[in-house]
């Protein structure tokens, strides 16, 4: 399984129409793609002339060299397109995307997502490097840009005590929304009502291990425990993952007003993922203390109501009004444990 970021699924659903647009489009070849964007640059064979194109709407980037601009619209939005336009500007052609296009790219972003390795085998080889943006350097854009190289989760005393789930091996869980506490979390339906819940599987982290609020609700008023994991262990299991499906990790955006309830259509979509996204990474602005960060497996093949990553615990930290007593794993291995203490002067843990 791959893992994607959040705000690049858009770009990436991009970048496989305009692969899938040069492999039908045959008279035209790639010169430079224009990342994380609509846009890339070609040569067209047939009349000698280099030119942007634009997939399925107007240049989503505005800094273009003196270029003509050729937009590519499918059929719906081509029409409309057509019927509010009677003129066209001499630099921007608009086109309609082939009925050979809306085939094969109907079954190549099904298979980008959910069966990535797939996709990539039946790929040519000079478009892979497209892609790398999306994978191998989102991961390096974590650790070095976002500063992201820690993950925390908490828990009860209860549960640590009697090692739930086998938590104390570093059993980490994605789980079906059902089982959150917030009713209003991840609402999603098709448009004959259907609920697509079904198609998340979500496990829920943070940036904090010293969150006062986050260890009053979810450690039993500080009795309970913090524990930290590397975030590139995390990606490394995640990998892992035989799930046909795609793992999207962002931060929640936090918001008084709800997203987007239902989707046009009465089927499960994969270029529709920003209606599904937008649903499991929002929530109601009064959580906006939780600081909580997302991995998200999109798929319409999820069966179990959980799954589970086995990685290291990097380090446990035990609430301030915690015991003291000591705790062990499945194998009766004692845990190391760094207490916490009230602050005398500020209100933070130390």
């Amino acid at each position: 399984m791959r893992v994607i970021l959040k705000n690049q699924v858009e770009s990436y659903r991009f970048t496989v129409a305009k692969v899938i647009f040069l492999l039908t489009e045959q008279k035209y070849e790639l010169v430079s793609d224009v990342e994380n964007s609509n846009l890339m640059s070609v040569y067209n064979t047939e009349t000698d002339e280099r030119i942007y194109i634009s997939i399925f709407g107007k240049p989503t980037n505005k800094n273009l060299d003196e270029y003509p601009i050729h937009i590519y619209y499918q059929k719906p939005r081509y029409k409309r397109y057509i019927k509010k336009n009677k003129i066209e500007d001499n630099k921007m052609r608009v086109h309609q995307l082939s009925t050979d296009f809306d085939e094969y790219f109907s079954s190549a972003i099904e298979n980008s997502f959910y069966d990535t390795t797939t996709f990539f085998e039946r790929l040519p080889n000079k478009y892979h490097e497209l892609f790398d943006c999306y994978f191998l350097r989102a991961e390096n854009r974590l650790y070095e840009e976002l500063k992201i190289d820690k993950l925390y989760k908490y828990y009860s005393n209860e549960s640590i005590v009697n090692n739930n789930h086998r938590i104390n091996d570093g059993t980490l869980s994605f789980s079906h929304p059902k089982y959150f506490n917030d009713p209003f979390d991840c609402n999603c339906m098709l448009a004959n009502n259907q609920d697509m819940s079904d198609k998340f599987r979500v496990l829920c982290l943070t940036h904090e291990y010293d969150n006062i609020l986050m260890w009053s609700y979810y450690s039993e008023n500080h009795t309970g425990y913090c524990f930290e994991f590397l975030f590139n262990d995390l990606i490394r299991e995640i990998n892992k993952l035989s799930i046909k499906g795609l793992c999207v990790y962002g931060n929640l955006k936090y918001d008084s007003k709800r997203p987007k309830q239902k989707s046009q259509v009465n089927y499960f979509s994969f270029t529709d993922l920003n209606f599904y996204i937008d649903a499991v990474f929002t929530k109601y602005s009064e959580w906006e203390h939780e600081k909580e960060s997302r991995f998200v497996i999109i798929s319409p093949y999820l069966k179990d109501d959980f799954i589970s990553l086995s990685l290291k615990i990097n380090k446990i930290y035990e609430g301030c009004e915690g015991n003291g007593k000591k705790i062990y794993d499945s194998n009766g291995n004692i845990l190391s444990v760094n207490r916490l203490f009230k602050d005398d002067i500020n209100y933070q843990l130390k």
